[in-house]
Order: structure tokens, then sequence, then C-alpha cells
């Protein structure tokens, strides 16, 4: 005769609710080599708020490439990097600070490069075709 295993996600709340009895107080969810989509993965924190018992006891910590989505969904830890130091895919990285680390941030990267603030008005045009 055959056990029937329980479906992946109930099974996680309940061992979750199990941990969360037992003690625990910080839950970490990592995705280390970056292959969940950030839709994904925010719903599954969100499935793990609402389905978890206690689970408003515990907070929630992310290890993963889509940390916003975590974030928005609850998770109130966040693991990044700096400057990408002692990761491969999985961690988001904070900010690059090369003075510091001594790697150089690539002028085309959003928010910290070189390139960032190089817009001047009038660059952009509009045409229109008839």
């Amino acid at each position: 005769m055959k056990t029937r295993v329980p479906y992946a996600r109930e099974f996680l709340y309940q061992i979750l609710g199990e941990v969360i009895k037992a003690g625990v107080t910080t839950f970490n969810n990592p995705d280390t080599i970056g292959y969940t989509l950030s839709s994904e993965f925010g719903q599954l924190i969100a499935d793990i708020k609402a389905n978890t018992s206690g689970i408003e006891h515990v907070i929630i910590s992310t290890h993963c490439a889509y940390l916003t989505s975590g974030a928005h969904a609850g998770a109130r830890q966040l693991e990044l990097t700096t400057n990408g130091i002692g990761e491969r895919v999985g961690n988001a990285s904070l900010w690059e600070v090369e003075e510091y680390s001594g790697l150089r941030v690539q002028p085309h990267k959003a928010i910290v490069g070189a390139n960032a603030f190089a817009h001047e008005s009038g660059i952009h045009q509009s045409v229109t075709y008839q």
C-alpha cells in the first residue's frame, strides 16, 4: 500500500507551523541559484504568510535575486551583497562601492554607474510619420 505524500506547499506550511511551535523566530527562504521568477517568489512568501500557523510571530527572511518581490509580499529581513562580493547569482546586490571593493562598476549600471545621470533634456526625439 502506497502512502500519500502531501502536496509540497501544504507540507511546507505544516512543517513551518511545527518549527514555529518549537521556537523558531526567523524563517529564511533562499533561492541561491536565482531559479525562481520574481512573481513566483513573491507569491510563495504571500502564500506562506497566509497559510502558516503562527507565522505572524516569525521574521521572514529572503536570500534571493528578487528581494523586492519578497519584501512586497511581507519579508522583513533581506540578505544582500555589496558589489556582488561573495555570491554567485542568488543574492541581490545592495549598491556597488568600488572605492572599497576594488571592483569596477560598469558605467551603464543602473543608479550607481557613471552614465546613470548622463542624460540631458532634448536628447529624445519624437518622430511622426504621415
